[in-house]
């Protein structure tokens, strides 16, 4: 996670400041249930059983949408390699 981020759940929106630029990125309700769990740095496949479980979607289509999810995070910033 980029320390730099800040976010807040404004009226069960998930609100992220982007670093750097203060772009303002809001996410849906899959995002909303990802993000706690990067914060608190959860592996992905740990990510991916709890999006399974919530939207009854298969494991394997879990685990690529939350790591197109991260690369998504990670492309503006809010995600650091690692």
């Amino acid at each position: 996670m980029n320390p730099d981020v800040a976010f807040r759940e404004i009226d069960g929106h998930l609100l992220l400041l982007g670093p750097g630029d203060s772009s303002l990125f809001t996410l849906n309700g899959t995002g909303r249930l990802i993000w706690p769990l990067l914060v608190r740095g959860r592996p992905v496949h740990d990510v991916a059983l709890a999006l399974e479980r919530a939207f009854g979607i298969a494991s394997a289509q879990a685990v690529n949408d939350v790591i197109a999810f991260v690369g998504e995070l990670r492309a503006r910033g809010f995600v650091l390699p690692g």
